[in-house]
């Protein structure tokens, strides 16, 4: 395996695990009373932005896949996972588009994520 294809199958399984995070995520730590569980909360907070940075930062942030880009992609994630967030007609179109249902390095093919600039976009 090249470098560029290893780096394609790491962003898969950073959005894979990164959508597994948002998933789980106590939403609510804000709220409440219990300090410990408002710190376990804003800890895992943190985690999810610096997963979220170190994605937008990584080698292939402008990768495409589907025709959306990753960082739009991430919007739709944490829109869907934030029990408050409306999510739009665009970010169900994104996440259903085949693959997204199921997101794992298993089904999204490495190859099929993508810079722009290699395509000569």
């Amino acid at each position: 395996m090249d470098k560029e294809q290893q780096q394609r199958l790491d962003l898969v399984k950073k959005l894979t695990e990164l959508n597994h995070q948002l998933g789980n995520h106590d939403w609510y730590y804000e709220k409440s009373d219990d300090f410990s569980a408002w710190r376990r909360g804003n800890e895992r907070q943190a985690k999810l932005n610096a997963a979220i940075g170190d994605i937008k930062a990584g080698p292939i942030k402008n990768a495409v896949y589907g025709g959306f880009t990753i960082a739009r992609l991430m919007q739709a994630m944490v829109r869907r996972a934030q029990p408050w967030s409306h999510e739009t007609e665009d970010d169900a179109d994104i996440l259903e588009y085949p693959a997204f249902g199921i997101f794992s390095a298993e089904t999204i093919p490495a190859d099929e994520v993508y810079d722009p600039a290699e395509k000569g976009c």
